[in-house]
């Protein structure tokens, strides 16, 4: 495992994330295929789980985690994939930002990790 800010979360047991109206797992492959196509991480909602490439390098391995975790962010305040609506910019801005102060909230040993400029 490559990434520093992954290898943090194992270390520090951050193996799940709550996000209020279920926990999703966090986990890391070498070699992430969805759909048979390589990509760097997936949210499947299915399965209720966050699956990482364990290989990315530091600062992308961030922006994908946080990619990740707008995905179910949007699903949570009611955006979803399936959801074909038009939301002008401070709506949106208003349930992006109550999303992510909930799982914040929720998970702040989390974003402690994230956010640490080590």
């Amino acid at each position: 495992m490559q990434s520093k800010l992954f290898k943090k979360l194992v270390e520090n047991k951050i193996t799940k994330v709550d996000f209020g109206w279920t926990i999703f797992d966090i986990r890391f492959e070498k070699k992430l295929l969805v759909d048979g196509e390589e990509c760097y991480g997936n949210s499947d909602f299915d399965k209720k789980e966050i699956v990482l490439d364990e290989n990315l390098q530091s600062g992308r391995d961030r922006e994908i985690l946080l990619h990740e975790l707008t995905h179910i962010v949007l699903e949570t305040m009611g955006l979803g994939e399936g959801l074909k609506s038009k939301v002008d910019n401070e709506s949106l801005t208003y349930q992006i930002s109550r999303g992510f102060t909930l799982i914040y909230n929720l998970n702040k040993e989390l974003f402690k990790i994230i956010y640490d400029n080590d």
